[in-house]
């Protein structure tokens, strides 16, 4: 049924959709220099260029079954975002209405438009932000957000 690669592709996708996300990246992408980074996770939002960020990567999967003559595959995901932080712009209320509208995306479509059987399992259901602080990336202070989500599907 579900490829980890279309598994991937609907998790960036449905990331994609909230408004102002800035840059989704469907791996986690690095550089040598600081400025290269920051120019894989530079996004013009309202017509200003800003640190803000995400990439998507898969952390672990869980064989499980057979199940009613079926193996239950069980990924884990994670999402992570930067939004470079400025105080007299509120940024952190920012990254808190970027973390909801996302979660938002997720619980509309607990089966990634149909690529996966659930993201609902018995121990979370859809996007669940794990960790928010401030971190120096790319040389620059930002918010970092990492959120984890579960995906089952069968064999």
């Amino acid at each position: 049924m579900a490829a980890l690669e279309t598994i991937r592709a609907a998790i960036v996708a449905k990331a994609a959709t909230v408004p102002s996300i800035g840059r989704v990246h469907d791996f986690q992408r690095y550089d040598t220099q600081a400025s290269g980074l920051q120019g894989l996770y530079r996004a013009s939002v309202g017509g200003v260029e800003q640190l803000r960020g995400w990439f998507v990567t898969r952390k672990a999967t869980q064989e499980l079954g057979p199940y009613r003559g079926r193996t239950v595959v069980i990924h884990q995901w994670e999402l992570r975002g930067y939004l470079g932080l400025s105080d007299a712009l509120a940024t952190e209320k920012t990254m808190d209405a970027l973390i909801e509208a996302l979660r938002d995306a997720f619980r509309s479509d607990e089966t990634l438009g149909g690529v996966v059987d659930s993201t609902v399992l018995d121990d979370g259901a859809g996007l669940q932000l794990e960790e928010q602080q401030p971190v120096l990336f790319a040389g620059v202070l930002c918010h970092m957000a990492r959120l984890t989500l579960r995906t089952r599907h069968y064999l």
